[in-house]
């Protein structure tokens, strides 16, 4: 992924995402070329990570400062939302 995570972009993340929720593993998402997010942009990666089968994880590789604080703020009790700088 690169570019921002908004309300622009979202509807497109959620498409991918609902892809790869679906396969059932975890997902790793590799976030050093994204440069901003939004928290509707958060919002879809939380969803994604709530619609996952028990024990699997969404990895969170390198997110941008922006997702980081909106994580620490809205979604920091999220368990399977793994967060990797």
């Amino acid at each position: 992924m690169e570019g921002e995570i908004s309300v622009v972009t979202r509807d497109t993340l959620e498409s991918q995402l609902t892809s790869l929720v679906r396969r059932g593993t975890d997902v790793h998402l590799d976030l050093s070329k994204v440069v901003f997010s939004d928290s509707g942009g958060v919002a879809v990666l939380v969803n994604a990570a709530r619609r996952l089968p028990a024990g699997k994880n969404v990895h969170l590789e390198h997110p941008p400062a922006s997702m980081r604080r909106i994580m620490d703020v809205l979604y920091s009790r999220v368990p399977n939302i793994k967060v990797q700088s």
